[in-house]
């Protein structure tokens, strides 16, 4: 916050961004200037850091921040990203010895969350998995797309709810096979199997089913 001047902005404990603002930050079409666009960079530096490093809650922002156009609606998006870390400066990620709950993974996607804002078809998939209640991996991005080269410019976006939740959980599975590996390797124990919570009931029944 000191670094970037914005040590004594008022903090706020609102979701660093509501879709209500980011619609109105993609109406503020007019270009930044050189200086601005370099700043900018910083700032998606410094959010996503802070959001791979201490605050996990700050990933999905942080990556929607990253994908802004150097436009001047950015500029009030990243005022808000720093007063929300203004008020949750002093959390982070903390164990606690009692805690013996072993890997919890929660998983969600937002399907075509925001076309409505700037038209981008891809949906977002967010995964934060835990470990005795404490987060060890946690990551929340546009969804993959794969090309089709015999149908030519086709990319594979989901078309439905329950294919972007699918797909999500198909990723989620992945990353905790590949964390239950290394915690066996380091001789950890690990309860088997392990359940990936998603709210998702079409994404439920798939896999049950698989």
């Amino acid at each position: 916050l000191k670094e970037a001047g914005y040590e004594s902005i008022k903090p706020s404990k609102t979701a660093p961004i509501l879709k209500s603002k980011l619609r109105q930050a993609y109406q503020m079409l007019d270009p930044l200037d050189s200086q601005e666009a370099e700043e900018m960079d910083q700032h998606k530096g410094r959010f996503n850091w802070i959001a791979e490093t201490t605050h996990p809650s700050l990933r999905t922002a942080s990556s929607i921040y990253s994908g802004m156009p150097p436009i001047k609606g950015s500029l009030m998006i990243m005022e808000s990203l720093y007063a929300w870390m203004e008020a949750h400066k002093e959390e982070g990620i903390s164990a606690d010895p009692a805690n013996q709950e072993g890997f919890m993974v929660y998983v969600d996607s937002d399907w075509g969350g925001m076309h409505s804002i700037n038209e981008e078809l891809r949906s977002r998939t967010g995964i934060i998995i835990k470990y005795n209640g404490m987060p060890v991996y946690w990551k929340s991005n546009l969804q993959k797309t794969q090309f089709h080269p015999e149908e030519g410019a086709k990319f594979n976006i989901a078309t439905s709810s329950a294919a972007a939740e699918v797909q999500a959980g198909a990723e989620a599975t992945g990353v905790m096979l590949h964390l239950k590996y290394i915690t066996e390797e380091l001789g950890m124990e690990v309860s088997s199997p392990q359940i990936i919570y998603t709210d998702a009931i079409a994404a439920m029944g798939f896999f049950r089913n698989t």
